[in-house]
C-alpha cells in the first residue's frame, strides 16, 4: 500500500473511530433520557400505598440521575465540535495542499512557468523541474508523518536513502536552513529536525552514490509536407 493510500485509510479509520465513538455515547443519553422520562410512572406504580417516605429519596436521586444525564449531553455535544473541527480543518489542509500541488504541476508540465515564481528554486545548472519534484517528494513523507501515517523509523530509513542521492542533497542545502525549527517543537518541526539530522549524517557519509543527472531533452518530432 502507498503512502496516499495509507494516510487515506488511516484517516477514514480516525474518523470512523470517533463517530462510534458519539454514537455510543448518544445511545447513552438517550437510554437514560427514555429511562428518566417512565420513572414517575415507575415509582407511582410501585408506591401507591401513601407513603411517599420512600419515594423522596428516590427523587432526590432522581435529580442527581438528571445532573449527570445534563453533564453527559454536554460531554457529547462537546465531544462532536471537537470531531467536526478537526475534520473541518483536515479538510482545509488537504485543499490548500492539493492547490499548491496543482500549482507546482503546471511548473512540471511547463517550465517556463517557474519564473513566474521569482528567483531560481534550483542552481542555473540544474533544471528546475528536479528540485520542484523533491519537493513533492519532501511534502510527501512531511503530510504522513503529520497525518501518523509514518513511524520515525520509517521515515529516517527514508530520508537516508533520499539523501544518498545529489539532488536531494542540493536541494536541502539551498532550501532546508529556511526551516527554522522553534524551542517547542511541533510534529512538523520533528519531521524538518529529523530531516537535517539525516542530512547531515549522509554528508558525513561522503559523497552519495547517485549524482546528478541530467534530464535528457526531447527530441524534435520531424514534421512531413
Amino acid at each position: 500500500m502507498t503512502v496516499p493510500e495509507r494516510r487515506l485509510a488511516s484517516g477514514a479509520t480516525h474518523v470512523v473511530g470517533r463517530l462510534l465513538v458519539v454514537v455510543a455515547l448518544a445511545s447513552g443519553v438517550v437510554g437514560m433520557s427514555a429511562l428518566v422520562a417512565v420513572s414517575p410512572l415507575l415509582i407511582h406504580s410501585l408506591y401507591r400505598d401513601g407513603d411517599w417516605t420512600q419515594p423522596g429519596n428516590v427523587g432526590q436521586a432522581y435529580g442527581a440521575a438528571s445532573a449527570i444525564l445534563a453533564a453527559l449531553a454536554l460531554g457529547i455535544v462537546g465531544i462532536s465540535l471537537v470531531v467536526q473541527h478537526t475534520h473541518f480543518r483536515r479538510r482545509q489542509r488537504a485543499i490548500r495542499r492539493a492547490d499548491t500541488r496543482d500549482i507546482v504541476k503546471q511548473a512540471l508540465d511547463e517550465p517556463a512557468f517557474a519564473q513566474c515564481w521569482g528567483s531560481r528554486f534550483a542552481p542555473e545548472h540544474i533544471d528546475e523541474r528536479l528540485f520542484f519534484y523533491t519537493n513533492f517528494v519532501v511534502l510527501s513523507w512531511s503530510d504522513a508523518w503529520e497525518e501518523g501515517d509514518l513511524t520515525e523509523q520509517q521515515a529516517r530509513a527514508y530520508l537516508s536513502s533520499f539523501f544518498d542521492s545529489e539532488i536531494p542533497r542540493m536541494f536541502w542545502e539551498r532550501h532546508g536552513p529556511l526551516r527554522h525549527l522553534r524551542l517547542t517543537l511541533t510534529r512538523r518541526d520533528r519531521f524538518d529536525a529529523m530531516m537535517n539530522e539525516e542530512y547531515l549524517r549522509a554528508i558525513r557519509k561522503g559523497p552519495p552514490s547517485r549524482t546528478y543527472e541530467p534530464i535528457a531533452s526531447t527530441p524534435a518530432v520531424a514534421t512531413t509536407r
